[in-house]
């Protein structure tokens, strides 16, 4: 196995295997809170509940009291690639595709036919702030990225009629918790600033069987494991303007950040052999692993305008600097030199510029309270593609042109029964999101339908 050909695999699995539904729209992801999310995620210049803590911590300087807010979202997926995944020569596999297939004997077919995979989304937060004096602190914990994907498929090879048996199965876990605090420093100007912990993990486990058919000794097995998590930091900061009753305008930044990985990794190809000629030699090698795996600076601009008392209307956009991604991965093993026995380490250690590019995203919504305790929202998004086309696969979902559809309600009832419910706000919430691309002159199609609920406390 050539060397180059080694790096595509080491990257394959240590890094995109993990990497499932965070496509171009980042791991910033759709948001948090339900009513932002009715809205299209068009909240910087709102901001107007305790989930500020993501879209713009200036915002928690227009609350007053306390309060805590959890909400829940399913997504169901659908989503067909008509390329299926690749079983490309070694020569011709691509870090940016994530080959994770590669075809050792000439005669297998290029590529498999199952289009769709398993996938599985679910995700989580938690809110709250704390009126101070002047003072407003809030804090957050949420699940962005909750996810796990699962293809398996069999093909045959024509010549040989072997079959071909392939299974791929990764998961992505995402989980932030925030503290912020923020201050009107000025009559109608208010500031806010927070810190981002960041816990991620990743797993991804594949293999590849070759088996029966007319040439027995061409039968073998290749695999990966791969398994790693880590932390990172960043800082958010915004600022809320009401220079009007009835018009606000905000902006935030966030740093973006590395998280520090730590994990392992496995790799095995057994040999393959031919009338006295071996085609492959084979691997069973494994390694420790470090590895920086960045998180883009995020920036948006928002504003929110009230022409009339019940009704608001809010427009964002909001920008991805996708331009520092790379995989950077130091294998313990590969350090260490020449085994005795076994020699050298195959996979090299690596840095490799991706060439992403700035993506932004465009949202609009609007929010019509009917009375001071029921309130319908809607909202529209539009998210560019950071990568192009021809990257995406089922082994990278990361880069789709993507729309969201969304519409909500938000309730606080008086009584349930004989209980008094004055404090309470339920929340209800559905999105729909479209995405669509055509690779290698197949389409590659989909499209998902959360619904979320959300109940909120206010002291």
């Amino acid at each position: 196995m050539r060397r180059a050909m080694v790096i595509w695999l080491a990257i394959a699995a240590s890094i995109w295997g993990g990497y499932r539904q965070v496509w171009a729209s980042g791991y910033e992801f759709f948001g948090t809170g339900l009513r932002a999310l009715s809205m299209g995620g068009a909240f910087i210049g709102k901001a107007d509940d305790s989930t500020a803590t993501y879209w713009n911590p200036a915002g928690l300087a227009q609350l007053k009291g306390r309060a805590i807010e959890f909400d829940m979202e399913k997504d169901s997926v659908d989503y067909a690639d008509h390329n299926s995944i690749r079983n490309i020569d070694p020569d011709l596999a691509s870090v940016e595709r994530n080959d994770v297939f590669l075809r050792q004997i000439p005669s297998e077919p290029d590529r498999f036919s199952e289009t769709r995979p398993k996938i599985f989304y679910a995700a989580g937060d938690s809110s709250g702030y704390y009126q101070w004096g002047k003072y407003t602190f809030g804090g957050a914990f949420y699940v962005p990225n909750g996810n796990y994907a699962d293809w398996k498929d069999t093909v045959r090879d024509r010549e040989t009629k072997a079959f071909i048996r392939a299974k791929y199965y990764s998961r992505f876990l995402l989980s932030l918790a925030n503290l912020s605090m923020a201050r009107e420093i000025l009559p109608g100007v208010m500031v806010g600033a927070g810190a981002n912990f960041i816990y991620g993990s990743f797993l991804t486990n594949l293999d590849k069987h070759y088996l029966g058919g007319s040439r027995p000794e061409l039968n073998n097995t290749y695999g990966i494991d791969s398994w790693g998590s880590g932390y990172g930091v960043e800082g958010i900061f915004g600022i809320l303007l009401k220079p009007a009753p009835w018009f606000n305008v905000g902006a935030v930044y966030r740093t973006g950040s590395k998280i520090n990985v730590k994990g392992h990794f496995h790799l095995l190809q057994t040999p393959i052999r031919e009338a006295g000629r071996t085609i492959h030699a084979g691997y069973d090698r494994a390694s420790d692993y470090k590895q920086d795996f960045p998180l883009p600076r995020t920036f948006g601009v928002g504003i929110a305008l009230t022409p009339l008392p019940p009704l608001t209307l809010t427009f964002d956009v909001q920008g991805t600097d996708w331009t520092n991604m790379k995989t950077e991965i130091d294998f313990e093993e590969q350090r260490k030199g020449r085994v005795e026995g076994r020699g050298p380490f195959p996979l090299p250690n690596l840095n490799h510029n991706l060439d992403w590019n700035l993506a932004l995203r465009y949202r609009m919504g609007v929010e019509y309270r009917i009375n001071e305790r029921l309130a319908i929202m809607g909202g529209y998004m539009f998210d560019e593609n950071a990568v192009p086309d021809t990257r995406s696969a089922i082994t990278s979902i990361i880069g789709f042109r993507m729309q969201m559809f969304g519409i909500g309600i938000s309730y606080a009832p008086r009584r349930w029964g004989t209980h008094e419910l004055d404090h309470w706000r339920i929340d209800l919430h559905y999105n729909h999101h479209q995405y669509h691309e055509h690779v290698e002159g197949r389409s590659i199609k989909g499209q998902d339908n959360m619904i979320g609920m959300g109940v909120g406390y206010h002291f």
